[in-house]
């Protein structure tokens, strides 16, 4: 904490040319992983040391990336609340001219996904070891008919339950 009266005050914090590359990478978009942002500023992105520096509260390059995420509007608490919108996401389908509103699954399950990544990143959640059994997830879809005769849906060629194990998920 900066105390105006001490005769020797801390430096500003400051970040070198390379780091903040690094940052400018993340905040921008360019770079969608530290790892990416690690190699477009020239640092090998295994270094433990360099990565260590933007992950490590307290350090000048981790103050200097969260302020530039805040000053974009980057922050918890807005990451969190477009997650939560994204959990009670729903589309709007006309049928037979009546527009009804039903659960948008698949931005659900984004949402879901980047849920469950958030928490195993704040600790909330154990992370998923590479040889764990998980138990398949079965994946309905409903085929409506309307009164015309006309059927909503997948085509008839489309399994109506798909079974997903991780096989399948390796595979995609």
């Amino acid at each position: 904490m900066y105390d105006p009266t001490d005769p020797n005050p801390p430096k500003p914090h400051t970040v070198r040319p390379r780091e903040a590359k690094v940052i400018q990478s993340l905040v921008s978009g360019e770079a969608k992983t530290l790892t990416a942002a690690l190699r477009q500023a020239g640092f090998h992105p295994s270094s433990r040391t360099v990565r260590d520096a933007f992950t490590t509260p307290g350090t000048r390059q981790h103050d200097e990336l969260v302020s530039a995420l805040k000053a974009k509007g980057i922050t918890v608490e807005r990451v969190a609340g477009t997650i939560a919108e994204g959990l009670e996401a729903n589309k709007t389908t006309t049928v037979a001219g009546e527009p009804h509103s039903q659960p948008d699954t698949d931005n659900r399950l984004r949402a879901a996904d980047a849920a469950i990544k958030m928490l195993e990143r704040a600790g909330e959640l154990q992370p998923m070891e590479e040889n764990a059994v998980v138990s398949p997830i079965t994946v309905n879809i409903l085929q409506l008919q309307v009164s015309s005769g006309e059927t909503l849906g997948p085509s008839p060629n489309v399994p109506v339950t798909h079974v997903i194990d991780n096989k399948d998920k390796d595979a995609q």
